[in-house]
């Protein structure tokens, strides 16, 4: 299981870093959902809303030749 998490976490953050929405689609499940809260604010999103997302991002920060600075501080296991 860790080895598994161990190539997915180096195949996302290279691709995070090098604004590739295509990494990012070969390594997101289509069955992601997450949740954002801002504030009191709660948003509940599936995988093509954080596709779009990404790629929105991604397009704006790359034409502004952004760098990611991306610091790992911990990997907890939470459950096998």
């Amino acid at each position: 299981m860790r080895e598994t998490f161990n190539q997915f976490y180096k195949e996302f953050i290279k691709s995070w870093s090098t604004f590739s929405i295509k990494g990012i689609e070969d390594v997101i499940s289509s069955k992601y959902t997450a949740r954002e809260i801002r504030g009191k604010d709660v948003y509940d999103f599936g995988y093509e809303e954080s596709i779009d997302g990404w790629n929105h991002a991604f397009k704006e920060l790359s034409e502004k030749q952004a760098t990611w600075i991306l610091k790992e501080d911990v990997i907890l296991t939470l459950n096998q």
